[in-house]
């Protein structure tokens, strides 16, 4: 699979989102084609969503099931717009789990 440029400015907005809805819990953390929306201690981290890179500017989005496993969303968009639509129709995947 080709590799794509890296793109600083997608964890930027996607933290810019976060806190625009006050979801301060939450936080990004990017590695290669993937981008992590997580919360909890750095060392166990708790995965709520992912968003898989497709495109130069397009990504597919996954949610953490409750085993840990990742299930697919038939979704693709830009990576804030994955997020606004995750925080507008699965409010519950990124509740703060205690």
């Amino acid at each position: 699979m080709a590799k794509f440029p890296d793109d600083v400015l997608v964890v930027i907005a996607l933290e810019g989102v976060i806190a625009e809805h006050g979801l301060d819990h939450l936080r990004v953390r990017k590695r290669g084609d993937l981008i992590t929306i997580e919360s909890g201690p750095k060392k166990d981290p708790i995965r709520h969503v992912r968003m898989r890179r497709a495109t130069r500017q397009w990504y597919t989005l996954e949610i953490a099931t409750h085993t840990g496993l990742w299930q697919q969303v038939p979704l693709r968009a830009r990576a804030h717009e994955l997020l606004k639509t995750v925080i507008s129709n699965f409010p519950w995947v990124l509740m703060p789990i205690e």
